[in-house]
């Protein structure tokens, strides 16, 4: 009988391991992931690079943040953003605040663009980890592809 819990014990620790494990997501450079987005996504807009700084007037980036992103000149919604933050709290805190951008942005182009208001419903927004991926395009699918073969 003891045997048998024991055995269960170290079952189910390893279970847990392998189930944390499973879920961490690989080291990732933003600005190669952001490059590999600009590149392989199709945009209709020219997107221009942004600085952390230039950043932080859209979005209240959590301290230690490393952010790459790119944004179009005001045509279009698109843009692409992937941030590392220093904690999964702080990527989780990074979303949700991506999540009002969206919801905001989505208002405002309904009234000017509403065309770019669809492309934004259709955004792609993933957290993994410690990361944060946004990626506004008409096609989302890639863009979603890339990612999820990224962070996994």
């Amino acid at each position: 009988m003891r045997r048998g819990i024991t055995f269960l014990a170290a079952l189910l620790a390893l279970l847990l391991t392998v189930g944390c494990a499973a879920q961490t997501a690989p080291e990732v450079d933003p600005a190669a992931l952001a490059q590999a987005l600009r590149q392989e996504v199709s945009f209709e807009a020219d997107l221009r690079e942004l600085s952390a700084s230039q950043w932080e007037n859209y979005l209240a980036l959590p301290e230690g943040t490393e952010i790459c992103g790119y944004m179009s000149a005001g045509t279009t919604a698109e843009e692409i953003l992937v941030a590392k933050c220093a904690s999964e709290g702080d990527a989780r805190t990074l979303k949700a605040t991506a999540e009002s951008f969206l919801a905001d942005q989505r208002q405002e182009m309904q009234r000017y663009l509403p065309e770019e208001a669809a492309r934004l419903t259709h955004a792609v927004l993933a957290q993994k980890g410690v990361y944060v991926v946004l990626c506004v395009s008409a096609d989302a699918q890639t863009a979603e592809e890339i990612i999820k073969e990224k962070l996994g």
